[in-house]
């Protein structure tokens, strides 16, 4: 970096070589001969002492800016604006000093001053930038809305602010491309760039910035606010970038109505910026990322953000602390809405996706991440919790529309309260790696496989419905400490299934209904299920393994109890009325009866013991049903009688006489 107090303070213009001219006026424009006479009454005017002095300080400069230049990528052209004075460069050599008005320095002076071969003028109300500019030593540089409507950035040149400012106003910023005029290919390896750097402040207000931005660095990336950057882009509109918007580093930056499309990779990048505010950002058809976020502040929060058609996610947020995403919109962003990875104390509210593989991704890392309220619409998975997750809490979410599993839960310490979770395949998964995990006031609708299935450790599901569902909740593969606390599964095939590899696990209170197999089908030796109706099905309790079962009733099914062969079934005071078998007791089985009811038309088929005070009897006969259907049956009967012996019985309405035909 060359110090641009000395270049601010130079007030000569370059002396003319021995030589040639300062530059190769191959076509002279009025304005490359203005410069000529300017330089020309200038040398005449000083004295020998006087022009030793310039030299001097010529000297001095073009050793300055020649390090500027040989640190920024040495281009062919560079134009350099300070404080008072603009230098043009050829190939790192000064070429010329010209003073320039007090104040801040507007493009369309630049354009109308400086020769064609740095800047021009090719078109009316457009401006070309053919050199590189840097913008620094407290200079101020602005395009004007009044004569300049479109700035265009030939290839190999960048606009660079450092200790200095830039204001683009009502103007549309973009590269050019003289094969197609119109702009560079992202695949350009010098497509232009604009970028803020340390001490400058980049402003932009109702402008529009098309193809800027290439593969070389990222900072070289677009539109780009870097360490130590500070300003706003308001009402701008970014499109076809190679990354669109950048801040990396920077502070108080503002963005408000800004829409970011096309970009070849990410469209709006967060990394290591401090206060940055953003209000009604847009991200749409970028190639990568719609908002990518990274290494910033803690405690930060991204609101009304709108995503779509993104490649990537929506938003991807990683190794950050803190952020909250409010009110965030992602529609059809292909890897899913959004992505938190290494993300700790982080909040996402009111989010709303729709569309792709997953609607919200909390994976490698996270920590203590909260997900309140938002609705989940997603292809394969409406919030995913991986397995390296933990103390995640998913409060009043509404997920729908998911082909595979509506929650797919790997993590530990993971919460559900309130909230609706509806798949078309599982409602919600507890994986196998997943443990501590508790489903509180949910509503659950399964699909074909099941509502809510259980294969992790340590599972509490209390005061939650299941509405349909192949299985209504499966306890699968080695779970252990599973409790099941006053559930409701209505309209499963099998309300609740407990595999044989399950332990520890406890049913207490259900209410399950409408199952067309079975309300409870269990293998799991030492299964405890305690209270609860089982009504409306086919079979009460179906178990292949020894278990007890306390004050449950059991009601309106064709079996109350089915006990498979070794098995042993403790029932104490249940209640069981069966339209067909009260309890099947397979060989080599054993039904242990106390102080119980089994009303069925058969009771109890196989090996059964009795201690207290047991019932088994067939079902009481309805003798109020049977009373009045006897009742219904005389009236018909009686009915029948009289109007035999009277059939010549006339009508009790007045009949008028034949000869009578006018009659209403």
């Amino acid at each position: 970096m060359f110090t641009a107090a000395l270049l601010a303070s130079a007030w000569w213009t370059a002396p003319a070589p021995a030589s040639a001219a300062a530059y190769p006026p191959p076509a002279k424009t009025a304005k490359d001969l203005a410069h000529q006479q300017s330089l020309q009454q200038q040398r005449s005017a000083r004295k020998p002492a006087s022009a030793a002095k310039a030299a001097a300080q010529f000297a001095r400069a073009a050793r300055i800016t020649k390090t500027l230049w040989s640190k920024d990528g040495q281009p062919p052209l560079l134009t350099v604006v300070t404080l008072h004075k603009v230098y043009i460069l050829r190939d790192g050599v000064l070429q010329l000093a010209l003073p320039h008005p007090t104040g801040q320095l507007s493009v369309l002076w630049l354009a109308r001053n400086l020769p064609d071969q740095w800047v021009s003028w090719p078109a009316p109300g457009v401006a070309r930038l053919n050199s590189a500019l840097a913008i620094t030593g407290g200079a101020s540089v602005s395009t004007d809305t009044g004569e300049l409507s479109t700035l265009q950035l030939a290839d190999g040149t960048w606009i660079r602010v450092t200790r200095g400012s830039f204001a683009v106003t009502g103007t549309a910023l973009t590269s050019f491309d003289p094969g197609t005029n119109g702009p560079l290919p992202p695949t350009d390896p010098a497509r232009p760039y604009l970028r803020a750097g340390l001490g400058a402040t980049l402003s932009l207000d109702g402008a529009s910035v098309t193809g800027l931005g290439n593969a070389s660095a990222p900072d070289d990336s677009g539109l780009v606010w870097g360490r130590g950057a500070t300003g706003h882009a308001v009402a701008v509109k970014v499109a076809g970038g190679y990354a669109g918007l950048r801040l990396a580093g920077s502070s108080g930056v503002a963005l408000k109505q800004v829409t970011v499309t096309g970009s070849a990779k990410d469209g709006l990048v967060l990394e290591n910026d401090t206060g940055t505010t953003v209000d009604a950002v847009a991200s749409q058809q970028n190639g990568g990322h719609g908002v990518r976020v990274g290494h910033g502040s803690a405690n930060r929060t991204l609101s009304g953000l709108t995503t779509s058609g993104n490649t990537g996610f929506g938003l991807a947020a990683a190794n950050i602390s803190g952020l909250t995403v409010d009110h965030l919109t992602s529609t059809g962003d292909v890897a899913g809405g959004i992505e938190l990875s290494n993300c700790t104390g982080c909040t996402v509210a009111d989010a709303v996706t729709k569309g792709y593989p997953v609607g919200l991704k909390i994976s490698r890392k996270c920590s203590h991440v909260t997900v309140t309220r938002g609705v989940f619409d997603a292809v394969t998975y409406g919030i995913l919790v991986g397995s390296q997750a933990d103390t995640v809490a998913l409060a009043g979410v509404t997920v729908s529309g998911s082909g595979a599993y509506g929650v797919d839960i790997g993590g530990h310490d993971v919460t559900i309260a309130g909230g609706s979770i509806d798949s078309r395949g599982t409602g919600i998964r507890i994986g196998p790696t997943a443990a501590r995990i508790s489903v509180t006031g949910t509503t659950v609708h399964g699909g074909a496989r099941a509502g809510i299935a259980i294969s992790g450790n340590g599972v509490t599901i209390s005061h939650t419905t299941v509405q349909g569902g192949g299985e209504g909740i499966q306890i699968y593969l080695k779970p252990h400490t599973v409790l099941l606390d006053t559930v409701t599964v209505n309209g499963a095939h099998n309300a609740i299934t407990v595999a044989k590899g399950a332990a520890g696990v406890r049913i207490l209170n259900p209410s399950l209904s409408g199952f067309a197999d079975n309300a409870i089908a269990n293998s799991s030796p030492g299964l405890v299920v305690e209270g609860g109706m089982l009504r409306g099905g086919g079979t009460g309790i179906h178990t292949q393994a020894s278990m007890s079962l306390t004050g449950t009733r059991i009601d309106q099914v064709t079996e109350g109890l089915h006990v498979g062969s070794g098995a042993t079934l403790a029932a104490h005071r249940i209640n069981v009325l069966a339209e067909k078998i009260g309890a099947g007791v397979n060989p080599r089985s054993l039904l242990a009866l106390e102080d119980s009811t089994v009303l069925a038309p058969i009771g109890v088929t196989g090996d059964v013991s009795f201690a207290g005070h047991n019932v088994v009897a067939p079902p009481p006969f309805p003798w109020l049903g049977a009373a009045a259907i006897a009742a219904i049956l005389l009236g018909f009967l009686l009915e029948a009688l009289h109007a035999t012996r009277q059939p010549k019985r006339r009508p009790t309405r007045e009949v008028a006489p034949r000869h009578v035909h006018n009659v209403s």
